[in-house]
C-alpha cells in the first residue's frame, strides 16, 4: 500500500469515528456558585456530564472562555491547536482535551477522571457550537452574578473574571497604532457592545 493510500485509509477510518461521536448540541450550565465550589454542568446532545469544581483548579466558566479563544485566536490572533482544563472536587478530577486541527472547523473533545461513569468520553462538534454555548453561559453568569460578584463569589479575591476575552469571543478586535505599534480599543465601544448583548441574552 502506497503512502497516498495509507493517508486515504487513515481519512476514512477518522471521519468513521467523527460521524459515531458527532453532536450537534453542546450546552454549559452554571448550577451553583458557593465561595470555592462550582457546579458545572456540560450537555452533548443527550449526554450530560455533570462536575462540582472546586477553588484547587482554575474557574470552570473561565477555563472554557480561555480554551475557546485559544482555539480560535480571536483575543491575540494566535490559535491554539491543543487545550485542556483540568478541574478538582477533592478528591476526585476531571481533564478535559480540546483538539482543533488548524484547516477543521469542528473540535474533538476527550474527557479523563476517576468518576466512571464520564471517563473515557469523546465528543466531535463544531468549534461555532461549542463558541456559543461558551458565550451564552458566560453571559448567563454574568447576568446573574455581576463581574465583581461572580469573581468575589468563586474564590474571593483571587480571581478576576476575563472580560477582555468574552469580548474577543463577542467579535470586539484591536487596533495598532502605525506610529507606535501599540494596541488599542475603545472601552465606550466593548461597555455598549456588552450591554448590548447582556440585554439581548435570554
Amino acid at each position: 500500500m502506497t503512502a497516498d493510500e495509507l493517508n486515504a485509509q487513515s481519512q476514512r477510518l477518522e471521519e468513521q469515528v467523527r460521524k459515531q461521536y458527532w453532536v450537534d448540541k453542546v450546552q454549559i450550565d452554571v448550577l451553583e456558585l458557593e465561595v470555592g465550589w462550582e457546579t458545572i454542568r456540560m450537555t452533548f446532545d443527550d449526554r450530560v456530564v455533570e462536575y462540582r469544581a472546586s477553588y484547587v483548579g482554575a474557574e470552570p466558566i473561565s477555563t472554557l472562555i480561555d480554551v475557546a479563544d485559544a482555539l480560535d485566536g480571536c483575543y491575540n490572533g494566535y490559535r491554539e491547536e491543543k487545550c485542556f482544563v483540568q478541574w478538582q472536587k477533592e478528591p476526585g478530577f476531571i481533564e478535559i482535551t480540546f483538539y482543533r486541527k488548524e484547516d477543521r472547523d469542528y473540535i474533538e473533545m476527550s474527557i479523563e477522571s476517576d468518576d466512571p461513569e464520564i471517563d473515557g468520553y469523546s465528543a466531535y462538534f463544531d468549534y461555532s457550537v461549542f463558541k456559543d454555548a461558551v458565550i451564552k453561559a458566560s453571559l448567563t453568569v454574568l447576568k446573574k452574578y455581576g463581574i465583581v460578584g461572580y469573581s468575589l463569589g468563586w474564590n474571593k479575591s483571587y480571581h478576576t473574571f476575563p472580560v477582555h476575552q468574552l469580548l474577543a469571543l463577542l467579535g470586539i478586535k484591536s487596533s495598532i497604532s502605525t506610529e507606535s505599534d501599540e494596541r488599542y480599543s475603545s472601552v465606550f465601544e466593548e461597555l455598549e457592545i456588552l450591554k448590548n448583548t447582556l440585554i439581548q441574552a435570554e
